[in-house]
């Protein structure tokens, strides 16, 4: 499809919806980093808020690329994101939408990346939190200890913190 055959409208349509979709990326990139923050800083009372947050920003993302994924498939724009950018410059030339969709995906990896970095955290704490309960417990059963060899062998069977 050439930049001709192309509408203004539709041009400016697309152009809405992927800076409509920066600006909540960039949002919900800025909630991942307050919920690392908050996960190092063990605050789970606001970590309820900010997740209510994040689900709020996802689905407003994913009702925006639902939009901007038809007009791509109406216009015939590949979904390749390096085939997308160059299109894009192809049929609306001297608007951006290439370098606005480069930043688009960018930002996307960064939050790909942001949020794996706190699942890891998450789950640290869980196995922590896992481990130190056992030991309370007295289920030390997994738990390890090293000898001077440095070899690790079976913790010896102790009581319950209470028990006399």
């Amino acid at each position: 499809m050439s930049a001709m055959a192309v509408s203004p409208s539709i041009g400016n349509q697309l152009s809405w919806l992927i800076e409509q979709e920066l600006e909540q990326m960039d949002a919900l990139a800025a909630l991942l980093r307050e919920e690392s923050q908050l996960l190092l800083a063990r605050k789970p009372e606001r970590l309820e808020q900010l997740l209510e947050a994040k689900s709020l920003r996802v689905s407003e993302l994913a009702t925006l690329d639902k939009r901007r994924e038809e007009l791509f498939r109406n216009l015939g724009i590949p979904n390749e994101s390096r085939k997308v950018e160059k299109t894009l410059d192809a049929l609306f030339p001297g608007r951006g939408l290439g370098d606005c969709w480069r930043r688009l995906t960018t930002l996307a990896e960064g939050c790909q990346q942001l949020n794996r970095i706190n699942s890891a955290t998450i789950e640290i704490g869980q196995v922590h939190l896992s481990q130190a309960l056992q030991i309370l417990r007295g289920d030390s059963s997994d738990t390890r200890l090293y000898s001077a060899d440095g070899a690790s062998k079976p913790r010896p069977a102790s009581r319950l913190i209470g028990q006399a």
